[in-house]
């Protein structure tokens, strides 16, 4: 091959120009940043994203999966603090965490991921939520119409929301949104009362289970008190 000395420097300077070239146009990979899955409305009959839990004085945190993620961090900020710090260190199976927290405390979060390489995401969004008290001694009166009672020490939520299921089935039967009376430590509302109910009477002799979530006008703020459960006579 007869090449002449002028093009001789063409030689090293061309494959350099490319490789630089797709190094400039190749970007180290980039872990998108984990996503916590939204909150459901108050209302919703499916309960998804950061909540209060009945079980326990605790806030459940939700995410989205994703293929990229080996593992999570996840970290929390109390209110009156000023740093975040680790919390748990989480597998890239999981995508929930129950954290027990003090109540009536607002409490932050945001979520770290990374991929098989090591290469870290951005933080996630914040997420954020506020226990307040749990209602507490619930109770039903086999009256006509069924009463349900409950008691609100220490706390004067505007609303509540009574959810009533079939413990056998499953099955969701009423669904309601109670105003506070602002009366004294006890709080009472007959079944059915707005007619949203899909059963008119509930059905003798089968069981059934309903709690009662504590409400603020105050955006993620609430409780769920544990649920309690009674056999129709």
């Amino acid at each position: 091959m007869n090449i002449t000395l002028k093009w001789w420097p063409l030689l090293f300077v061309v494959p350099l120009w490319l490789a630089c070239r797709e190094q400039a146009t190749s970007p180290p990979p980039v872990v998108p940043p984990p996503q916590f899955v939204s909150s459901s409305e108050d209302t919703a009959a499916l309960e998804r994203g950061i909540d209060a839990i009945p079980e326990m004085d605790a806030i459940f945190l939700q995410w989205y999966k994703n293929s990229l993620y080996e593992s999570f961090q996840l970290w929390r900020r109390a209110q009156g603090e000023s740093l975040f710090r680790m919390i748990a260190s989480l597998p890239k199976s999981d995508s929930s965490y129950i954290d027990l927290v003090d109540i009536e405390k607002r409490y932050y979060y945001y979520l770290l991921a990374v991929d098989a390489e090591d290469n870290w995401s951005e933080p996630s969004d914040t997420a954020h939520y506020l226990l307040l008290p749990k209602a507490t001694d619930l109770n039903v009166v086999f009256s006509t119409p069924l009463q349900f009672i409950w008691q609100k020490k220490g706390i004067n939520p505007p609303h509540y929301i009574l959810r009533l299921y079939d413990d056998l089935s499953d099955d969701l039967i009423w669904l309601s949104r109670v105003a506070s009376a602002y009366q004294g430590d006890e709080e009472t509302t007959t079944f059915n009362w707005d007619g949203n109910s899909k059963l008119s009477q509930l059905l003798s002799g089968r069981r059934y289970r309903w709690r009662i979530d504590c409400l603020d006008n105050t955006p993620y703020t609430g409780s769920e008190s544990l649920w309690h459960r009674f056999v129709m006579p």
